[in-house]
């Protein structure tokens, strides 16, 4: 191999290692990049209000929360979203509770009564707790509801079942439970005043009516029942100022045979 030769050889070599050798930097330099980037972006997410709040949370710290909105006071992004995670997190509570998963109503309030103290957070909480107490009598009236049908109560029953909230995971089964139980408290309404109407107590009987004609499916049917017995009323009561009338007709005369002076009195 001539000496020209030689030279182009080690020239070429020279130029490869060199290719190598720049190729090598870049990946380095890339990967040194990559590491400072991750860093920075680890460090971001251990610091912020994601991990640092969501942990906080998880544990139950509340006081680690309010550190954190306090130490980064000058940082709207993170407070802003600290205290979304805590409204979120006060929320979760009271959806567990409205679907039956919670332990109890006293944890339920003792977690928003906590969570009620982080800052910016006081008002939106308070509201839940006022749903709160109003998700527990609503589960409260479907308990008795439930007890009073299986003991054929149907009118307070049916009050109780009526008060079960929308938001109630029992709602839809105290809809059911009235809606199945219906004829059979019709139907007791009806033995019911006839009873009612045998002993003369129209009030009583009416009184009955009005109740169930609060969950009625049947209005037309009920209120021909009433109309019977509104009728059967005044013709009572027709009845009863004719037999007055005819007693004070009595007594009258009865006064005017003896001699008696006459004195009328109101009645």
């Amino acid at each position: 191999m001539s000496g020209r030769s030689v030279y182009y050889e080690n020239h070429r070599k020279s130029l490869r290692k060199g290719d190598q050798m720049r190729k090598k930097i870049i990946i380095l330099v890339i990967l040194v990049l990559l590491l400072a980037g991750g860093g920075f972006y680890a460090y971001q997410y251990f610091t912020g209000p994601e991990y640092v709040v969501g942990k906080a949370l998880e544990a139950n710290n509340i006081n680690d929360v309010k550190a954190y909105i306090k130490e980064n006071s000058t940082d709207v992004d993170k407070t802003d979203q600290a205290k979304r995670m805590v409204k979120d997190k006060a929320k979760e509570i009271y959806q567990n509770y409205a679907n039956g998963k919670a332990k109890s109503y006293e944890d339920c309030e003792k977690s928003l009564k906590e969570l009620a103290g982080v800052e910016g957070c006081k008002e939106y909480i308070e509201s839940l707790q006022q749903d709160l107490l109003k998700m527990k009598a609503s589960k409260g009236q479907f308990g008795l509801g439930k007890g009073q049908i299986e003991k054929k109560e149907y009118a307070t029953a049916f009050k109780n079942l009526n008060g079960v909230i929308k938001q109630d995971c029992n709602y839809k089964t105290a809809q059911k439970m009235m809606n199945d139980n219906y004829d059979a408290y019709w139907k007791k309404v009806q033995e019911d005043c006839a009873k009612k109407v045998k002993k003369n107590d129209y009030s009583s009987a009416l009184n009955e009516i009005d109740e169930i004609k609060e969950f009625a499916k049947n209005k037309e049917e009920i209120e021909k029942y009433e109309k019977k017995i509104t009728a059967k009323q005044k013709a009572y009561k027709k009845k009863q100022k004719k037999r007055q009338d005819c007693t004070k007709r009595i007594k009258i005369i009865g006064l005017r045979r003896h001699g008696t002076p006459l004195i009328i009195k109101k009645v």
